[in-house]
Order: C-alpha cells, then structure tokens, then sequence
C-alpha cells in the first residue's frame, strides 16, 4: 500500500514536469531575438569628380513585410560611407531587403543603377537566433555573393570652350635693294644752263590822226507843225464824253420820275 503511493506520487511529479516544460521553452523562445547591428552602404566616384562633392540618396526598402530600420533612407557624400541599422528579428526566417541609388542632377554624372538585393538568414543556433546576411546583384539571390554595397559613379571631364587664336601672318622680310658694285663717280662741275635773251620789238609810228573841229550834232527839236494834229483830235474826243454823260444824266432823271 505504501508503495503504490510512492509510485503515484513519483508519476505525478513526472508529469506536472513534462507539463510544464513546453510551457517554459515557448517562453524562452518568446524572448528571444535577434538583430543585424549595421548595413554599410559606399558611393565611390570616378573622372573629374564636381566640387562640392555630391550627396546622394540611398533607400532601403523590404520584400515580403521584412521588419526595416527606423531609418530607411540616407544621405551619403561622394567618397563616404553610411550605414542602415539595426534591424531586430523575433523568429527565425529568410528576410530580403533591397538597396539602391537615387540618381543625381549633375550633368556630367553617370549613376549607378545596381540594385542590391540583401537577404538575411534568422536561424537558431545553440538556443538562440542569429541573423546572417548575404548580398546578391541579382533578384533571385543564385548569382555569386558581393563582399560589401558600392555604387561606383563617374563624371566626365569639363569641356574647355575652344577659342580659336587670331590670325597672325608671318612677317615678311622686305628684300635687300642691290648696291652697283663700281658706280660710275658723280661729275663735280656744275651744269651751265645756255639762256636767250629775247630781241626787243622795233617800235612802229602811229598813224596820224586829223581832229574833225566841227562840232558835234546834238537832238533834234519837234518842229512848229508837227503839234498841230492833235487838237481837233483832243477836241471830238472831249465833246463825245460831253454828250455822253448828258445823255446818262437825262435818263437818270427820267428813271427817278417813273418810279
């Protein structure tokens, strides 16, 4: 009788143990998480590189609703390097992210457009998660492994504006005069110049002249008869203009009366 108490309460006792055991490994479990501390991202430049040097904008964005960082987008200067982070995970799983490059406004700029697709592998490992990451350039995650995230740009040369130089003509040598080589000696007497002496006209006498004594005829007078025609002509012409207004005076008068 004693035994059969010892044996049931032995058997109790393993079972509340069994009972309880799953009960604390979910616990454990629950408590449990991970994180990735940090994702380096690089920009590096090639050529003649702008001053100042550009920013450039990184995203990070998830696949299937991966948990993501507080921050999700960064703002990298040429030659630098940023870093998204961190990234918790509360269960194991495969997470993938991707990372890329918005494209700047230089205008001698070139962008690289990879696209980095990021997986992250949650595991257990000795009774607890670990979170291990891989990096691929291609959406199906079978192309060979990238050791780091590195948009490699490139800028071209500035243009130097061509200015053509001036014209400038060779300078011409005027040719050297030739020199006689015995010139003849110059003649030292001086030149005679012969001058004529023009002859001087023999005068000629003038014609003689006999002044004329009488004297000279001045105008005529109008003679005595010559006056004579105009009178009776003076003397009808007046008496016409008498009768004439005598007549014009009679019928003036005459108007005057009738009316």
């Amino acid at each position: 009788m004693r035994f059969r108490k010892i044996a049931a309460a032995l058997l109790t006792l393993a079972l509340g143990f069994c009972l309880c055991q799953p009960a604390a490994f979910a616990a454990t479990a629950a408590d449990q998480h991970t994180q990735l501390q940090e994702l380096p991202v690089s920009i590096q430049s090639t050529g003649e590189t702008p001053l100042p040097k550009e920013t450039l904008t990184v995203e990070l964005e998830a696949v299937d609703n991966a948990p993501l960082p507080e921050v999700t987008t960064l703002e990298i200067t040429d030659g630098e390097t940023g870093s998204f982070g961190p990234i918790s995970y509360t269960k194991p799983g495969y997470y993938v992210y991707t990372v890329r490059q918005r494209a700047g406004v230089n205008t001698r700029g070139t962008y690289d457009e990879t696209v980095y697709y990021l997986r992250v592998s949650v595991v257990w490992d000795n009774d607890k998660l670990v979170a291990r990451m891989a990096v691929h350039t291609q959406a199906d995650l079978m192309d060979e492994k990238v050791s780091s995230i590195t948009f490699n740009n490139s800028y071209k040369a500035i243009e130097t504006p061509y200015y053509p130089d001036p014209y400038d003509p060779d300078p011409v040598t005027p040719p050297t005069p030739s020199t006689p080589e015995n010139p003849a000696p110059a003649d030292a007497r001086p030149t005679v110049t012969e001058t004529t002496t023009p002859s001087a006209p023999e005068p000629t006498a003038p014609a003689s002249v006999v002044a004329d004594a009488r004297p000279a005829e001045g105008p005529k007078l109008i003679q005595t008869g010559q006056l004579n025609w105009p009178v009776p002509v003076l003397t009808a012409s007046g008496l016409v203009l008498v009768a004439v207004g005598a007549y014009l005076m009679e019928r003036s008068k005459k108007r005057e009366k009738n009316a």
